[in-house]
């Protein structure tokens, strides 16, 4: 009997205009919502009379207003009822939600502009981060690099003396050779290691002009260079 009565109620509800409907659409919120916020949403003057009217018939339904401080007041707020809600989703179609949502739409977009943003900044810091990992270990590995060929250097050039007309000098064309014969580098990063470690410390590894050809010699910012000594 009581399913009927509330058969009967709800058919007893006429069909609702769109003014009607845009007022539960916004109303729709725990908070509630006033006539003038209503009116400022829509774009025309909502008065009490209208809200009254949908609140008679059970669309809406009184909230208590709470003020800044978190307490109630003594006046009261609109807000839709599951009986109004269910109203303007049957006669609002998908085109006018979505119209009515633009502003949301905006403002969603906006915070995902800034949420990838952030992402952003985030990731190129931590790339930032990711290279100087990098860099470190590329440094650390030149160094061990850099052992190692200062090891083959010095046994090389250690068999080179004992031959050597011209000892305790030895000529870099003959020790070129032989190291990159041994650890497979090329001539310009054999070049490069060995102007290196004379510039690093010129007592430890000497060079000395000699005659020969350019091709054969060491290029320097001193100029060409034949023969090495290099001490321990």
């Amino acid at each position: 009997m009581g399913k009927l009565n509330e058969e009967d109620e709800e058919s007893e509800v006429p069909e609702p205009k769109v003014f009607q409907l845009l007022i539960l659409f916004f109303a729709d919120k725990p908070e509630g919502i006033d006539s003038k916020e209503v009116s400022k949403k829509i774009g025309t003057g909502v008065n009490k009379t209208h809200l009254e009217s949908l609140l008679k018939l059970g669309l809406l339904e009184k909230v208590k207003r709470v003020g800044k401080s978190g307490k109630p007041l003594k006046s009261y707020l609109y807000r839709t009822s599951l009986r109004g809600k269910k109203q303007y989703l049957n006669y609002l179609d998908d085109s006018m939600k979505v119209y009515l949502l633009k502003d949301r739409i905006v403002e969603l977009i906006t915070e995902y502009e800034i949420l990838v943003g952030q992402i952003d900044k985030s990731l190129k810091s931590f790339n930032e981060r990711l290279s100087s990992i990098y860099e470190f270990k590329e440094k650390e590995q030149k160094v061990l690099e850099r052992g190692s060929f200062v090891n083959v250097l010095e046994s090389t050039y250690n068999e080179l003396v004992q031959k050597s007309p011209m000892t305790p000098m030895v000529k870099i064309s003959d020790l070129r050779d032989h190291v990159m014969g041994k650890i497979g580098i090329s001539r310009e990063q054999f070049d490069n290691e060995l102007i290196y470690l004379n510039e690093q410390d010129p007592y430890e590894v000497q060079f000395y002009t000699g005659v020969g050809s350019e091709e054969n010699g060491i290029k320097t910012r001193r100029g060409i260079y034949h023969y090495v000594i290099i001490k321990k």
